[in-house]
């Protein structure tokens, strides 16, 4: 059993008590009976004196020391104890020496002046604050004993079981913190403050009268995940732009999930910010020659989910290495001798969020982000989507009852799924991209917008494999297209701001070219 020993500076006096690890002093702190402590008053100050010492003698860094410290001014009660005992086992684990602290760690040095008190015992001195181990202390006074059986100064009794005070602990469970002290010599803390908002917050937030759970596994997914599984089990690959707070992470996340992978081993997020090289991805050198592997090559090698957040953001020389496993599935690794190509699984799917088209920074929406070569867009020329707001989980998370938002279908699908029926679809797509590059090609425009092999293999493979038709694919073809460009086409779009999605309409473009709609 881990103690902590207070170090009493009364007098200059020296810690006492037994040392020997086997049996609390007078002293001594029992980490058992921490619980007993009240929250804001004793256990979270205390909690953040271990967390400084424990950093100071170099048991945790200065990361799991920030960490710890978030986690003592905002978890409840029962987290907060959990960092305290284990802080005290890593120090006496890694020293060999229990914990020391000052006899005001954590306010559980007791400042009454009461003497009434009579007689010596373990248990401590009567009246005042309770040690960690429930027992309450006071100063000591000349002439003045505590005693198990004593007497607090404010006349109470006190058994020296910590349940004579009222500060002495608090329910468990309760996240409710006590009003500030409205005492002019003792003002409220910032942590008080604090405490309030978050108590304001969490007792603000109404429940849901009803949530949409559409899908088999019972959790809420965005009404676009539908298009996103089928665009993922085709091509392997899907770019995902929308704004920050649309939910790309997540939508990644159940994909794995879908996909029936362990979201804890089979899948890995990275973000391309500014920064991360090659080596991130592809491994690197440690100073004896060895080389390091890494979670993208394991995934990418043996199957499962890579996100690769913040695409729009990344590096040149990221995008480079990344071009050949979207485009051929192999990967360079020179590092890796004897094995120096790495070669996509099968069962590895690769999902890019990004904020923006690649067209570079969206002045509107603030984002500052890179514009992307057309090599890499291309990979994705028709595994790309726009992710609209989806006000179903923005409810959820609000605590608001269900609108019942009016969104389309996530695509369409063909009236006729007959082999014959499919090779029409495919045929027509054909026509359109054609078209479309003729119509782009006319030097008297000012699009330039390339429709090679790869759109038409990808497009064909949606309409064969996910029951598309033609216009879907177009859909998400010219998705990143301004309202411009569309025009050069005879394509128009509309924005539904409240529902946040387009609606195209290709009549025009279908009337011109002789494709039946």
């Amino acid at each position: 059993m881990a103690f902590i020993t207070k170090k009493h500076n009364v007098n200059g006096s020296c810690p006492t008590g037994s040392n020997d690890g086997t049996s609390p002093g007078n002293n001594e702190i029992n980490l058992e009976n921490v619980r007993s402590l009240n929250v804001k008053k004793e256990l979270r100050p205390l909690a953040r004196d271990l967390v400084s010492k424990a950093q100071g003698e170099g048991v945790i860094d200065s990361v799991d020391a920030s960490q710890d410290r978030e986690n003592i001014k905002r978890q409840s009660k029962d987290k907060v104890v959990d960092i305290v005992l284990d802080l005290a086992q890593m120090y006496e684990d890694k020293t060999g020496d229990k914990l020391y602290l000052d006899a005001n760690s954590g306010n559980t040095e007791a400042t009454t002046d009461s003497g009434s008190g009579q007689g010596q015992g373990q248990g401590g001195q009567g009246g005042g604050i309770p040690d960690l181990n429930g027992v309450a202390q006071t100063k000591s006074e000349p002439g003045a004993q505590g005693g198990s059986g004593g007497s607090s100064s404010d006349g109470t009794s006190n058994d020296g079981d910590g349940d004579g005070d009222d500060e002495t602990s608090t329910d468990e469970t309760s996240t409710e913190p006590s009003e500030p002290s409205t005492d002019p010599n003792n003002p409220p803390t910032m942590a008080d403050i604090q405490d309030l908002i978050q108590s304001a917050l969490n007792n603000a937030k109404p429940q849901p009268k009803s949530t949409t759970m559409p899908s088999a596994s019972g959790k809420l997914e965005h009404w676009q995940m539908p298009l996103l599984k089928a665009i993922i089990d085709t091509n392997r690959q899907a770019l995902l732009v929308g704004g920050a707070g649309t939910g790309k992470t997540t939508i990644a996340e159940q994909i794995a999930e879908y996909l029936g992978f362990d979201v804890n081993k089979q899948f890995y997020a990275i973000s391309l910010s500014s920064g991360v090289s090659e080596a991130h991805l592809t491994g690197r050198m440690n100073m004896k020659g060895e080389f390091i592997d890494t979670e993208f090559l394991n995934i990418v090698e043996n199957g499962g989910v890579i996100l690769l957040d913040e695409f729009d953001n990344a590096d040149p020389d990221v995008l480079v290495g990344l071009n050949s496993l979207l485009a051929n599935d192999v990967m360079s690794t020179p590092l890796r001798r004897g094995n120096e190509i790495a070669r996509r699984a099968q069962n590895c799917y690769i999902i890019a969020t990004a904020n923006t088209w690649g067209n570079g920074s969206s002045g509107s929406a603030g984002y500052v982000r890179k514009q992307l070569d057309t090599a890499t867009l291309d990979r994705f020329v028709c595994s790309k989507m726009y992710l609209g707001q989806d006000r179903r989980i923005e409810n959820l998370v609000y605590g608001l009852a269900d609108e019942k938002p009016r969104y389309p279908n996530s695509y369409e699908t063909l009236a006729d799924n007959s082999p014959k029926g499919i090779t029409q679809e495919v045929k027509k797509l054909r026509t359109s991209l054609r078209a479309i590059k003729t119509s782009v090609d006319d030097p008297r425009r000012n699009v330039r917008k390339i429709v090679g092999i790869r759109a038409s293999a990808q497009g064909a493979k949606l309409i064969r494999q996910a029951n598309f038709d033609f216009r879907s694919v177009l859909e998400l073809y010219l998705s990143n297209w301004t309202d411009d460009e569309l025009a050069t086409i005879e394509v128009s779009r509309k924005h539904n701001t409240k529902d946040d999605y387009f609606q195209y309409d290709f009549s025009r473009f279908c009337e011109s070219n002789r494709l039946v709609q």
